[in-house]
């Protein structure tokens, strides 16, 4: 269920990656890695990376059909800047010499504005799971924003993404893009303990 992409010479001088953490099926990774970065290029050509980010993220989840969902995090580097967007726990980590520096968010309910949003819109936390009540069964999702997901947006499920822009330092050696599926059972300092 799980996808990826990297692109070297994205826009000619650019490097995109995106990482899908998909649940309920593959069709939401499937689609989010084939089709973001090309809805990024073309919102990218009159908006800045973080604006264009977040609208590629809307269109593709509303692209998205069926019952699936996808986390995602996504990065483009350009000129020694990391422009970065994410939704869910798909996380990207800068590894320099002496420090990790982690620049995306993990979406979840343990966080008390995602709570607070999932609460307000009727959403039903039981544990680290929100859950929708649909036929022909309950179904719990960890990540309080995700691209698809359908059955989960009218309970506060998002597909805002998290967006912002680092500047690399010299001393900066690694970006790392992985899912809960790492960070689940490593922290920082121990991935970053192997570079």
């Amino acid at each position: 269920e799980d996808r990826h992409v990297f692109l070297v010479s994205f826009k000619k001088d650019g490097v995109f990656c995106g990482v899908y953490d998909g649940h309920r099926g593959e069709d939401a990774a499937l689609h989010a890695a084939t089709e973001l970065h090309k809805r990024f290029g073309l919102f990218l050509r009159s908006l800045d990376p973080r604006a264009a980010f977040t609208k590629a993220y809307k269109k593709i989840s509303e692209e998205i059909t069926g019952r699936s969902g996808t986390c995602a995090a996504t990065y483009y580097l350009k000129g020694g800047v990391v422009y970065y967007a994410n939704v869910g726990d798909v996380r990207i980590l800068v590894v320099g010499d002496s420090r990790e520096k982690q620049l995306s968010i993990d979406h979840r309910v343990d966080i008390p504005d995602e709570r607070s949003r999932i609460l307000r819109y009727g959403g039903e936390i039981t544990g680290r799971h929100v859950y929708v009540y649909v036929r022909p069964g309950n179904y719990g999702l960890m990540p309080t924003r995700t691209l698809g997901d359908h059955a989960f947006k009218g309970i506060g499920v998002i597909a805002v993404p998290h967006t912002g822009a680092y500047n690399l330092k010299a001393t900066d050696r690694y970006l790392v893009v992985a899912s809960d599926g790492l960070f689940d059972f490593m922290n920082n300092g121990e991935v970053g303990s192997f570079f």
